[in-house]
């Protein structure tokens, strides 16, 4: 049957493609959209897994994320949410935003879940991009 458009709008697209390497503009192309997901929780996002473990334990490899697209992330950032930042060089990453107290003005300090990983600062100069992490679904096998 034939979903009405306002049902249609509440759908989340779902790319099955991973954040931190598929192109970021394809999000904007209803011809790469894998299926869509009725999660009314998440109406509003757009959905795509994301590989690594460096936000492990919280965000698994594998998980699927639901994420907003900031359009003023360079004017009020909540400092210590969980943020995809795409970089103007195709560099993408999942982490915590974090005030960096050496450069506030002009930087974000990125950093894990996993401990492993070491924090790293990046110059807003060099940020195309920001998409706000709202959830996660955890699959469990």
């Amino acid at each position: 049957s034939e979903l009405s458009l306002q049902a249609r709008e509440k759908l989340i697209p779902y790319y099955d493609v991973d954040f931190a390497a598929g192109a970021v503009e394809m999000y904007n192309d209803p011809s790469q959209v894998s299926y869509y997901l009725d999660v009314p929780e998440f109406t509003g996002c757009t959905a795509f897994k994301v590989y690594g473990d460096s936000m492990y334990p919280k965000i698994a490899n594998g998980t699927m994320v639901f994420a907003k697209k900031l359009d003023q992330w360079n004017e009020h950032i909540e400092y210590g949410r969980i943020y995809g930042v795409v970089c103007r060089d195709g560099r993408k990453f999942i982490k915590y935003i974090r005030k960096n107290k050496q450069d506030p003005k002009n930087s974000f300090l990125l950093t894990s879940e996993n401990e492993i990983y070491d924090d790293f600062e990046i110059k807003l100069s060099k940020i195309h991009n920001v998409w706000m992490i709202h959830g996660w679904v955890v699959k469990v096998v």
